[in-house]
């Protein structure tokens, strides 16, 4: 045993002397630890005295210690939800709209029904690649619900953007004309990367072959790796297709509707308009 504190010594700590429990008086020693070679190390720090003073101290620091964490996990956390909100794209009047604010129109109960519950099993619809297709007459609360959606995925730390059809082209063709920061690749990227895309007011951006051709590549692209979008639009599927084939290709047109089914479960809302209420 001699020789083996002394190996141990040799590779550890320096033997500290006994010492007295500030509360009892009892003599502690310096904690050792064994290997499986035999060997013992001394551990620099001493054994916990069994008194209750003793025993209490441990417990409030060990309760400190845990708080200290409780926090930096917190800090943490509310850091990176800081992050993805600003990596958004929400921001003005929409950085208040939550489902928590959303009041119903009525008879649009199925739909806040529908988003709470895509929320809630979010990872399993992530899985499948199914997102929301939000559509009705204006000013029934559709971005407010999808943006809502939006507020409660990025609480739980899933990089979110929203953006509305004719900002995500006006972007894109500002990079690609060099008056605006960033590269169109880069920006791309993000739009077919991040975990859930909002895709606001489909059909009201201006139609050319360019615009279809993003538009197709976004949807295409998030299909094709099984990653959500949640499309809002004012207009009927016959409407959007005659929107969107303005001056393009009815059938890219169609194809895209059709796409964004396949990816999407439909959400009617046709109530009382909310901006009137």
């Amino acid at each position: 045993m001699e020789q083996a504190m002394k190996t141990g010594l040799e590779s550890w700590f320096q033997p500290l002397p006994d010492k007295q429990c500030p509360f009892c008086g009892h003599m502690l020693r310096q904690l050792t630890h064994t290997v499986a070679s035999g060997e013992t190390y001394l551990l620099g720090i001493y054994e916990t005295c069994t008194c209750a003073a003793a025993q209490s101290e441990q417990a409030a620091a060990m309760a400190a210690k845990a708080e200290a964490e409780r926090k930096r996990v917190e800090d943490t956390r509310a850091s990176t939800v800081h992050a993805l909100m600003a990596a958004s794209g929400i921001r003005g009047r929409y950085a208040s709209r939550t489902l928590q604010t959303y009041a119903v129109p009525p008879g649009d109960e199925r739909a806040l029904k529908v988003a709470l519950n895509y929320v809630l099993k979010f990872e399993e619809q992530r899985e499948k690649g199914m997102g929301l297709y939000l559509y009705g007459t204006c000013g029934v609360g559709k971005t407010h619900l999808a943006y809502g959606v939006a507020h409660a995925l990025i609480e739980q730390l899933h990089s979110v953007i929203c953006r509305s059809a004719t900002d995500i082209l006006l972007e894109l063709r500002g990079q690609m004309d060099g008056t605006a920061n960033g590269t169109e690749y880069e920006t791309m990227l993000r739009y077919l990367t991040c975990d859930l895309l909002v895709i606001d007011d489909l059909g009201k951006q201006q139609v050319t072959d360019w615009s279809m051709a993003q538009l197709s590549t976004i949807f295409d692209g998030r299909c094709q790796d099984m990653l959500p979008v949640i499309v809002t639009t004012n207009y009927s599927d016959a409407e959007l297709i005659e929107r969107l084939a303005l001056r393009s290709d009815k059938k890219t047109a169609a194809s895209i509707v059709s796409r964004l089914h396949e990816m999407t479960y439909d959400v009617p809302m046709s109530g009382q308009d909310y901006r009137s209420r």
